[in-house]
This record gives structure tokens, C-alpha cells and sequence, in this order.
């Protein structure tokens, strides 16, 4: 059983087809990380800050950026955040006392899906600054309620969820043109 030339023209065909498909699915879905953080996460900071800066991996959209700080009372103490190029920058409103603070953030990625992350710090006016790495930021759907990201949010990891589908229509794609190759073969030898 061999195939003809216009077999094989169509099979090559429907492959090349197929990776067309695939092939921009592995960039289109990251999402903007984060890279650093003002102060940095866990670090023991001996002068409380007046800024809390957040330095991401592309141009976030100044779409309803969201930066909580949360104090050890529980008090929200924090400006609307500024978003410049890659950087967004909220001012605290109010003298922190010593204590753990929570920042609580939500922002739009440049490819439109929202980020949200937490990252923590202490203030004590006794120890020395130790910081710590940068946060591993998580990545999160937008809720139906408006307001305040979680302290807590759900995290997805790296998003396979979103970049499985188009790999499966890719492949279901892919598996089609392979049996309407192999159809017109058999009808042409026929």
C-alpha cells in the first residue's frame, strides 16, 4: 500500500496544518509575574515603609490595580495604587506601628487576565532588616464581587487549565485532517 503524490501532498498538508494551530499556544497563555517587591517578602524592616512597590515582568493595564495592606489590627492603610509601565505603587496612608503586615494585590496583565498575590512583612523599629526572596505571585479568575482581592487567593499555578483547551481543539483539528487525508487517498485509489 503506498501513497500517491497527491496523498502525500495532503497529509504534509493537514500536519503542517495542524502545527499551525498548536504552535502559538505555548506563549499566548502566560500571564505578567511578579518580580520584586517594597518592602520584600518576610523581610523585618526597622522603618516602616511610606510606599509599597510592586515590579512586574511586563507593562501591567491600569485596569482597577488593587494594593491592600492589612496591619496587625486588621486595618486597611493604603492609597490608590499608581501604575506606571511595569511598576505599581500605592502610599500608605497612616503611620505603622510594629507588628506583621499582609499586602494583599490584584492586578490586569498585559495579556488582560487578572494576577493577584500576597506577600507579607514586619515591621520592628528593635531588629535589623533581613529581607527575604521575592513572592511567587499566583494567578486567579475574576470573582463576580467587586472590592478588595483575598488575602488569601486561590492559586492555579501556571494557568494549564486556560492552555489545554486550544491543545485539544488542536489536536482534535489535527486528527480530522489526518482522516480526510487518508479518505481522499482511498477515494482517489479507488
Amino acid at each position: 500500500m503506498s501513497f500517491t503524490r497527491t496523498g502525500w501532498r495532503v497529509l504534509v498538508v493537514s500536519l503542517l496544518a495542524g502545527l499551525a494551530v498548536l504552535w502559538p499556544v505555548g506563549t499566548a497563555s502566560a500571564h505578567d509575574s511578579l518580580l520584586a517587591t517594597s518592602p520584600k517578602k518576610g523581610a523585618v524592616v526597622t522603618t516602616a515603609p511610606s510606599t509599597i512597590t510592586l515590579t512586574f515582568s511586563d507593562d501591567v493595564a491600569k485596569i482597577a490595580p488593587t494594593v491592600i495592606l492589612r496591619g496587625p489590627d486588621g486595618k486597611v492603610t493604603t492609597d490608590e495604587p499608581d501604575v506606571r509601565a511595569n511598576k505599581v505603587r500605592t502610599r500608605v496612608s497612616d503611620d505603622l506601628t510594629d507588628g506583621r503586615y499582609t499586602v494583599a494585590w490584584r492586578v490586569v496583565s498585559s495579556d488582560g487576565h487578572p494576577v493577584e498575590g500576597t506577600f507579607r512583612f514586619t515591621v520592628d523599629a528593635g531588629e535589623e532588616s533581613s529581607p527575604t526572596a521575592t513572592p511567587t505571585p499566583t494567578t486567579s479568575t475574576p470573582t463576580a464581587t467587586r472590592g478588595e482581592p483575598s488575602t488569601t487567593p486561590a492559586s492555579r499555578g501556571n494557568d494549564s487549565t486556560g492552555s489545554a483547551i486550544p491543545i485539544a481543539v488542536g489536536l482534535a483539528l489535527l486528527v480530522v485532517l489526518v482522516v480526510v487525508a487518508v479518505v481522499a487517498w482511498r477515494r482517489r485509489r479507488t
